[in-house]
């Protein structure tokens, strides 16, 4: 059998691209026990499957990448995994954003293999606008919220760069400074912040265009995978029987309410990468006067 297996998989690895059909060779691959196989098909929005696409295995902790190989013709991916390791997959393909998804399979997951379909959000875009009032500095709350995503998907992708577009009026430079400075404070390297127009935009760069106007009108779209999803942190600061007025945040803002199971609205403000970042932000909300606030995930509230 070893003599039949190994020319097996030298001959899957010249297999071009095109040709290659990972469900045939689940049954020929024997991941060792603390290992498992994740496969599964590529879509968008669950309906036009991701052909060719380059599909990196990553270490999160240093962004290195394990393993890259690219879709098959059905769309699927394959990859063999450690049990109990947090790990990444990073789609990327032309005329789409790169997608980022982060996953632990269990350290106890009895199974040798599993089917994990990556269903990719409908709007990988990656051009985003961010509304200010004209001849201000003061962004519009949404905008403010898709400015801290942005930066939680730029940590996540390190070799993504940032060009800012004029679009709105001549306070634009200072707010352009404004968003370099609260980037640089996140961890993002200056030199993936950059100036240009959409004309010269490279695929591996993030367009955000200073606009001036209103962001309601307009319609404000954060990036597909850095909406409250349930492994995301945030500080809850108050919980009630009924629903509380904007009045009673003391000017905390965002801000996310969540109606339980149990009968009570839960309210948070902020949303963080890391339970570390949603801990440094405690004192701002403190401060108000919510001395039991605490950081939790958008997941645990909403399972009561």
């Amino acid at each position: 059998m070893k003599r039949l297996l190994f020319p097996i998989l030298i001959f899957w690895m010249i297999l071009p691209a095109g040709a290659q059909d990972f469900k045939d060779q689940l049954s020929l691959i024997r991941p060792r026990p603390e290992n498992c196989l994740i496969y599964g098909p590529i879509a968008i929005d669950k309906n036009t499957l991701v052909t060719d696409a380059d599909v990196s295995l990553l270490d999160p902790a240093t962004h290195e990448i394990l393993e890259k190989i690219v879709s098959d013709r059905n769309a699927w991916y394959l990859f063999s995994v450690k049990k109990g390791r947090k790990l990444a997959l990073l789609i990327e393909k032309t005329g789409l954003f790169p997608y980022y998804h982060e996953f632990i399979i269990p350290g106890d997951f009895p199974e040798s293999s599993l089917e994990k379909p990556l269903n990719l959000p409908p709007d990988l875009k990656n051009t985003y606008s961010i509304y200010y009032v004209p001849l201000d500095t003061i962004a519009g709350r949404k905008s403010l919220e898709l400015i801290s995503q942005l930066a939680g998907f730029l940590l996540k992708n390190p070799r993504i760069i940032v060009r800012f577009e004029s679009l709105g009026d001549s306070l634009d430079p200072v707010r352009i400074n404004q968003m370099t400075s609260y980037f640089m404070e996140r961890g993002i390297s200056l030199s993936r912040l950059t100036s240009g127009t959409s004309a010269d935009i490279l695929p591996t760069a993030l367009m955000i265009e200073v606009r001036t106007g209103s962001e309601d009108l307009a319609g404000i779209v954060s990036p597909g995978i850095q909406t409250l999803s349930d492994d995301l942190w945030t500080i809850q600061f108050a919980a009630s029987r009924s629903t509380l007025n904007k009045k009673s945040f003391k000017g905390l803002d965002p801000i996310h309410e969540f109606k339980g199971k149990d009968g009570f609205y839960r309210y948070t403000y902020g949303i963080y990468q890391t339970r570390e970042e949603a801990v440094q932000k405690l004192s701002v909300v403190k401060k108000k006067g919510f001395t039991k606030a605490f950081a939790k995930t958008a997941g645990s509230i909403r399972k009561l």
